[in-house]
């Protein structure tokens, strides 16, 4: 830069004066350009990460809602993320880191929210027993259903059911 200023004292440049400030301001754009962050490629991962979080959410939500409707024609483990991951050709950490950078939860714990809130419709119909509802949304066990409603709500199911 020093170099540049005193250049610029001078009324005429020779070719060879031009040439050297031609240089010094490459130079000096170079360094200017090292300083500026790779903003496109952040916003391109960011964007292919949001992307990517809202298919797996997609697939939960569509294997749950799937299940739901006729879970004795489907296995619960079209609910695990390695189930989504396959059909996403993705592995289960991959799936697990993104949807957790996007949506602050992992796909376990968006799962559990929506077995929750259907268990919650489910419970109000009281010609369905614990048992059943816990089948219903996924859970092969109705005791380990009735520890994760408690852990959620404060409440048993059955103290729901009241």
């Amino acid at each position: 830069m020093q170099e540049f200023l005193a250049y610029s004292q001078f009324e005429t440049f020779s070719t060879e004066d031009k040439l050297s400030i031609e240089i010094l301001l490459f130079q000096l754009v170079q360094k200017l350009l090292t300083f500026t962050p790779p903003e496109d490629d952040t916003v391109i991962q960011d964007k292919t990460a949001l992307v990517l979080a809202k298919k797996i959410a997609d697939l939960i939500e569509a294997n749950f809602t799937q299940y739901t409707l006729n879970p004795f024609e489907f296995e619960p483990n079209i609910l695990s993320i390695k189930m989504i991951a396959q059909q996403l050709n993705i592995s289960n950490s991959y799936a697990t880191n993104v949807f957790k950078k996007v949506y602050d939860k992992t796909p376990s714990q968006f799962l559990n929210e929506l077995r929750f809130n259907h268990s919650k419709y489910l419970l109000r119909q009281p010609d369905l027993t614990i048992q059943h509802v816990a089948y219903l949304v996924g859970y092969e066990n109705a005791t380990h259903f009735s520890r994760q409603f408690k852990r959620m709500s404060g409440l048993t199911p059955k103290e729901y059911r009241r």
